[in-house]
């Protein structure tokens, strides 16, 4: 919390000071709230930063609980909010324009969808009850995505096309996925090429999947006090990482994965290794990957230019294909297809329920098939695959 709202602070005192945005903090009440609405009405900002601090000690309906006003007048809008009793954002999404929105500690707002659109860039959910399917697109050239202690997400899917280089102090370009019990799959996209200085993916107990497809260089490194890469995902079985041959890999940790097996396409070759992990500072030209498979253990291994390597708990035939996850909600992904290849869903009875062609690594959606047990053939291969 307190780490949120420092990088908040930053930047709301630089805008600020800049003249580019009227700032109204410590608001504290739904008298509070309309007291704002009234005075974004009469003066000439069109750029506004408004952070919401409910007081809890307050009467129910003293607390915060509707802001439709504060959306006027298609206003730019960075909205943060900690420990009301706000149920729906979506007359403010509709009015203006939200750039950055914070949601701590809601615990009547289950739909944030209104407010995930291509300008938003700034989007922290914490202890907020949203379930389901988390997309988030933006076009934006910066990025601070972070969900903590959401336990009803059940996928996480990240979309930025156009991040820059960061160099302001509060631009990091940063992705925190951290303490979501229910959370199972993480994909993350971008098309340029440019860096994610801090990527922690870290206590999700349930997660079983991450598929990183960053044209950038995918940074583990220590951020702020936090440290970066994969940690304690207790169930994490597969990492699956692409990025362009030409750009290098900063570093990549991996600790406290017991049941990793796949770890499949780092083309890039990784320059560094994080200090705090191997104890010291390593340039290479090879691939390298920290293990931890047991508690005391911390090795450091040197990975011959595979395409899918194992690390240790089960040897993974090279271009073997790869179906996950596994047991499967919505969708799943497919690895080891280089070009066009038919595939054939079927049930147990041998009933033909799905086919297609996939395309290099691609994505079967089985949102409509009944929860069972299915067989899937791609090529030569066959699969058994679960859908819950």
């Amino acid at each position: 919390m307190r780490y949120i709202l420092a990088i908040i602070a930053l930047l709301a005192f630089s805008m600020k000071s800049n003249g580019q945005a009227k700032l109204y903090d410590n608001i504290n009440s739904q008298a509070d709230v309309d007291s704002v609405a009234n005075g974004i009405a009469l003066d000439y900002y069109d750029i506004y930063r408004i952070y919401l601090e409910n007081d809890t000690t307050l009467p129910l309906n003293e607390q915060i609980h509707d802001i439709s006003a504060l959306g006027q007048n298609g206003d730019t809008l960075y909205l943060y909010m900690f420990d009301t009793r706000v149920n729906s954002i979506t007359s403010v999404a509709q009015s203006c324009e939200i750039r950055g929105f914070a949601s701590v500690n809601n615990p009547l707002l289950t739909d944030v969808s209104p407010i995930i659109n291509s300008s938003v860039y700034r989007f922290i959910l914490e202890k907020t009850p949203v379930s389901g399917d988390l997309v988030f697109n933006t076009d934006y050239k910066h990025i601070d995505f972070e969900v903590t202690n959401c336990d009803e997400i059940n996928s996480i899917e990240v979309n930025a096309p156009n991040l820059v280089d960061p160099s302001s102090p509060g631009l990091n370009n940063q992705i925190i996925i951290q303490d979501n019990d229910s959370l199972n799959n993480i994909n993350l996209s971008s098309t340029d090429n440019e860096w994610i200085v801090l990527l922690n993916i870290k206590n999700n107990r349930k997660l079983d999947s991450v598929y990183l497809d960053l044209n950038f260089a995918f940074g583990g490194i220590e951020n702020n006090n936090e440290l970066g890469g994969f940690i304690f995902n207790e169930n994490l079985s597969v990492i699956n990482i692409e990025s362009p041959e030409d750009i290098g890999v900063s570093a990549i940790a991996i600790k406290y994965n017991y049941a990793l097996e796949d770890f499949c396409d780092i083309k890039p070759p990784i320059m560094r290794m994080l200090q705090s992990f191997s104890g010291t500072t390593t340039d290479s030209t090879e691939f390298y990957q920290i293990t931890q498979n047991a508690q005391g253990i911390n090795t450091l291994e040197e990975l011959i230019n595979y395409d899918c390597i194992s690390t240790g708990f089960e040897e993974l035939r090279k271009n073997e294909v790869v179906v996950y996850p596994n047991p499967a909600n919505d969708r799943v992904f497919i690895k080891g297809i280089n070009n066009a290849t038919p595939y054939e869903f079927y049930s147990l009875t041998g009933e033909v329920v799905k086919t297609g062609t996939l395309q290099a690594n691609g994505v079967i959606d089985v949102n409509q098939f009944s929860s069972g047990v299915y067989l899937l053939k791609i090529g030569e291969q066959t699969e058994k695959v679960i859908v819950q």
